[in-house]
């Protein structure tokens, strides 16, 4: 199962590097939420996502949100967002160099 975790994780950062992939475990389903600022609806993003995701074989969720929303979304506590924010697990973070 982690080996399926760890692909997905390496999939979503090279096609679309995102800003950060936080993971959550449930008994059913795995969910993912993934901070990516780009010009698409949300529903595009969910849509690209599922698309180059098409091979995985295990349950899971995706969401994916600007660093705003996420950030709008675990302050107003928005369920599964805050849980995941909370609870989860960061599998992903965009380094940045800074001189």
């Amino acid at each position: 199962m982690e080996n399926n975790i760890e692909n997905i994780t390496n999939i979503i950062v090279e096609v679309i590097q995102p800003e950060k992939i936080l993971y959550y475990e449930t008994t059913y389903l795995h969910l993912f939420v993934v901070l990516w600022d780009v010009e698409m609806s949300s529903y595009d993003k969910h849509v690209y996502l599922r698309r180059i995701l098409k091979t995985v074989n295990i349950p899971f969720d995706i969401t994916t949100y600007t660093n705003e929303g996420f950030q709008r979304a675990v302050k107003e506590q928005i369920y599964p967002t805050f849980d995941i924010a909370k609870f989860g697990t960061t599998l992903y973070e965009k380094q940045y160099i800074t001189t």
